[in-house]
């Protein structure tokens, strides 16, 4: 019975800071679809900008899919991704340590504490309104293009560059930006 209990109470605080995280950030560690992720690669790859670009910064990478599938696609930029929630941020730390690309970082930070002159190109799946969110930041910080790829949700009344359906169990749509001040 003690055996149980010394398994079940850190089992039971993890899946309790993933519900508190959720709330907290409004969405929860949901990983993209490796179809949509690949979609997400494609679209970068497309983009006339992205040979520009130096860093990706992941906002919200969560368990790590995505950021280390831009560290593979990717081996001349670097990638950071960033995550607040300490669950999923310890397993793409792990994730990250067993695969080993030296062009990826993963920080436990709150990405909302950037300053957005310092982003050129941003990948995320956050809520509908979390874009709404990132766009407005841009809008006030950002002080040059900014190149944006998100998973599922659109920014309102801004139109994509480029959105892609992708084939997976939701139908999602990946949408690209291509911003300008």
């Amino acid at each position: 019975m003690i055996s149980a209990a010394i398994i079940l109470i850190p089992l039971l605080g993890a899946a309790l800071s993933i519900v508190i995280f959720t709330l907290y950030n409004g969405i929860s560690p949901m990983p993209s679809s490796k179809r949509a992720r690949q979609a997400m690669i494609e679209m970068l790859n497309e983009s006339s900008s992205f040979s520009q670009v130096k860093i990706i910064h992941e906002l919200g990478s969560g368990w790590g899919h995505l950021s280390i599938d831009l560290a593979r696609a990717f081996p001349e930029k670097h990638i950071v991704g960033i995550e607040n929630s300490w669950i999923p941020y310890l397993v793409s730390k792990i994730r990250a340590f067993y695969v080993r690309p030296p062009n990826l970082s993963i920080l436990y930070k709150n990405f909302w504490s950037l300053h957005f002159s310092e982003i050129e190109c941003l990948v995320t799946y956050q809520y509908r309104n979390g874009m709404q969110q990132i766009y407005s930041k841009w809008l006030k910080e950002g002080r040059g293009p900014l190149l944006c790829v998100s998973h599922v949700f659109a920014i309102d009344h801004l139109r994509a560059a480029n959105s892609k359906q992708v084939d997976d169990l939701f139908s999602s749509t990946v949408y690209l930006y291509d911003l300008f001040l």
